[in-house]
């Protein structure tokens, strides 16, 4: 199962010329991301330097933003509304599927590795949301006890 990472940059390669050369952006922005918020917290709080990574920080969260928005700009330019309403429910059957919590030292290759530990966290979180009211689900309101 891909990741929710791996599906915009999935679809961007398949689009058009210019497609692949987006897809293959994403990984190295991934991989840049990563590096800096263990960067800030190796810094003090009140230091230039932990400055500067936190604005390198706000512009590396923001160009996945802008990558996944020039993918869907694609999509809506080289897809029929039949084809993008059935992404869109591939979508809504993957989400439903995946894992619902982040899981870190979960494998990230090979492949069936991969797929193996997404099912079973997904099991396992969605019977951990089932059992403990999970926030996201509240919308707001306190969880009553």
């Amino acid at each position: 199962m891909p990741t929710r990472n791996q599906v915009p940059r999935r679809l961007a390669s398949g689009l058009d010329h210019d497609g692949d050369r987006i897809a293959d952006e994403a990984p190295a922005q991934e991989r840049e991301g990563a590096r800096t918020p263990a960067a800030l917290g190796a810094e003090a709080a009140d230091s230039e330097e932990s400055d500067g990574l936190a604005g390198q920080l706000v512009d590396q969260l923001r160009r996945p933003v802008a990558f996944e928005d020039a993918v869907f700009a694609r999509l809506r330019e080289n897809l029929s509304q039949e084809d993008r309403e059935r992404l869109g429910e591939k979508v809504v059957r993957a989400r439903r599927a995946a894992p619902t919590r982040p899981h870190p030292p979960a494998p990230r290759r090979p492949a069936a590795a991969v797929a193996g530990a997404g099912t079973a966290a997904a099991v396992m979180d969605h019977v951990r949301d089932t059992l403990g009211g999970r926030p996201a689900d509240r919308r707001g309101t306190e969880r009553e006890d």
